[in-house]
């Protein structure tokens, strides 16, 4: 059944939160009699793949070692999408935190104990290779296969290949620490509203805190709240460096000269691409400051100051319920067809969304979804503001293109590559936007172009902002630096003088941004928004402007699975990532949005 009406609020607990709120995990793990089944299989298991050792030579053993593997894979994913939402619902639950440390001592031990199948594949000449697709039962698997093959001139012996797959079983362990440094192992305190009430300040509702305040109060909790962020800087620094080390080692390792030439071959793009979508960001970085200054005029402020930039160009003083904010997605997101909207529903009938915050809860909003599994998940901390509305939009987004992608492909090619997955996220947002820009009221009008710009100034600006900084953090570590607190400060401190034109921060917490930025554990992650935000603003203009042959294309494009290249299938949508027509239109799109929010405002 669909989500009720009742008002969300901010919860004490998770246990307070009424069932109807809160994700359904049973399609990854049932209860914890299945939980302890799918653990001891995977034990099992693990123990059979030392009988597969050799199976390269032979493409009946080859094949009969891909479908162990993938069932055994598919279970594995399944433990870790569900310990990993498990986890996340609380960070303070010692439970969860083993049942998650059990599941990577796992996935560890599975990349150890499978080490010895990609040197053996890479081991092999190109004809003997080539000879085992003589057996045509094996041709489904030839692109899974070709992409390990690949790294042939990259291939490790088994030695060092299990040295890899120890060193790389840790990476997941470091964003762990900073969120639950972030979330659960700190104080923030308590704040007195302007109304008299006092509310428990977190890392979830910050945001909600501050849009609901006046300016000094605004100003009281930015530094109460980021003073506290400080204190812990040097533990995230720490984590944060070991994390960027272990990524320069694995490179080394594997025989590239760095982490960020290994991230290029491993997504099977030039260098050319992010040279050209930083270069266009850069050269109109006017825009940014276009966009600051319009925000300080509608806030009608001398100086724009860290604590006023939380606030959105458009007040969205409504509220939503659940119902009514899905109800508004069903109308803006037609657009996009029957079909695509068959699957929206499907979110809500299979209780896809953890909706509710509450302290300990990790912040932010996500999607996760696992291997060969139809349904993916959504958390995130509902308040009931238009922004909640449109990350319903963004994270739903992301849900679809899963299930188009299981629905559409093998097994082994149920998944997609970050630098296509966030086109279906932002096109959602960008058509909501519209949606709201179009409903005939002047403030919600407002409401959905202050959307759209907010996204590209996060996506796009922001994105190649902090990609700029993470790259630059790798060259240190390359260079046998280490990344301290003090460096990490120098390195924004830098970036954001410079896409804002000016000599001085205007508050030194504003340095604070690297120990808030989940994204840096995820190894050059943030580029991937900067094109997709890019993309996804064609896109949803087109469809918006009712051209059907780019929405029949872009719904081929949500179907395709990891068979295919980042770059084949942007291809399908017509376009080309090394031509910075893309980039230029979207910061036209930027500038025109600017413009006509202005427009919308004096009206």
């Amino acid at each position: 059944q669909f989500i009720g009406v009742d008002q969300v609020k901010s919860y004490n607990s998770r246990k307070e939160v009424p069932e109807k709120y809160k994700w359904d995990l049973s399609n990854f793990v049932k209860d914890e009699k299945d939980y302890q089944a799918k653990i001891n299989f995977v034990k099992e298991n693990l123990k059979k793949l030392k009988d597969f050792v050799g199976c390269t030579k032979d493409s009946k053993k080859l094949r009969e070692y891909m479908e162990f593997d993938i069932e055994l894979g598919g279970c594995l994913e399944r433990l870790d999408a569900y310990t990993y939402l498990l986890q996340d619902e609380d960070l303070a639950n010692d439970e969860a935190k083993e049942k998650r440390l059990n599941v990577l001592n796992l996935l560890t031990e599975y990349v150890y104990e499978s080490s010895f199948f990609t040197p053996e594949l890479i081991a092999l000449s190109k004809e003997e290779y080539e000879s085992l697709f003589k057996d045509e039962s094996l041709l489904k698997y030839k692109s899974y296969l070709d992409e390990s093959y690949r790294f042939k001139d990259h291939s490790l012996t088994e030695d060092e290949e299990r040295v890899g797959s120890l060193l790389a079983g840790n990476l997941g362990t470091y964003s762990s620490i900073q969120s639950t440094i972030l979330n659960s192992c700190n104080d923030y305190g308590k704040v007195t509203l302007e109304d008299g009430t006092e509310e428990t300040l977190t890392l979830t509702n910050y945001r909600k805190l501050m849009k609901k305040s006046g300016r000094e109060k605004r100003k009281e909790i930015y530094l109460q709240f980021h003073s506290v962020v400080r204190r812990y800087a040097p533990i995230i620094a720490i984590a944060l460096n070991d994390y960027v080390k272990e990524h320069v080692a694995i490179a080394k390792i594997y025989h590239f000269n760095s982490s960020w030439e290994r991230k290029l071959f491993s997504i099977k793009l030039p260098e050319k691409v992010f040279d050209t979508l930083t270069s266009v960001v850069e050269e109109r970085k006017d825009l940014n400051i276009k966009a600051k200054k319009l925000r300080g005029e509608v806030l009608d402020l001398d100086k724009l100051m860290p604590w006023d930039s939380v606030l959105d160009l458009a007040k969205d003083n409504k509220e939503y319920t659940i119902e009514e904010a899905k109800e508004l997605l069903f109308k803006a997101l037609a657009p996009l067809g029957e079909d695509y909207l068959r699957h929206f529903k499907h979110i809500f009938d299979s209780k896809s969304i953890d909706f509710c915050q509450y302290k300990g809860k990790t912040n932010g909003a996500y999607s996760v979804s696992a291997f060969n599994e139809h349904d993916g998940k959504i958390l995130m901390s509902f308040n009931g503001n238009f922004n909640n509305v449109s990350t319903i939009a963004h994270e739903s987004g992301h849900n679809v293109n899963h299930q188009y992608i299981v629905e559409n492909n093998m097994p082994l090619y149920s998944t997609n590559n970050p630098l296509t997955g966030e086109v279906a996220s932002l096109t959602n947002e960008f058509i909501l936007s519209y949606y709201m820009s179009n409903l005939g009221d002047k403030d919600e009008a407002l409401t959905g172009l202050s959307n759209a710009i907010d996204i590209i100034d996060a996506n796009i600006i922001g994105a190649v902002i902090e990609g700029n900084i993470e790259r630059k953090m790798y060259d240190i570590v390359e260079k046998g630096g280490s990344l301290t607190a003090a460096l990490l400060d120098d390195l924004v401190e830098k970036e954001i003088l410079n896409f804002n034109n000016k000599e001085s921060l205007d508050h030194e917490y504003q340095k604070n941004g690297w120990c808030l930025r989940g994204h840096y554990f995820r190894n050059f992650y943030l580029y991937s928004y900067s094109i997709s935000a890019s993309v996804a603003s064609f896109i949803a203009k087109n469809i918006i402007e009712g051209n059907k042959e780019v929405l029949d294309k872009y719904l081929e494009f949500l179907k395709i699975g990891s068979d295919v290249s980042v770059e084949d299938a942007y291809k399908v949508l017509g376009v080309n990532l090394e031509d910075k027509t893309i980039y230029e239109e979207a910061m036209d799109f930027y500038d025109s949005l600017l413009d006509k929010f202005k427009e919308v405002k004096e009206s």
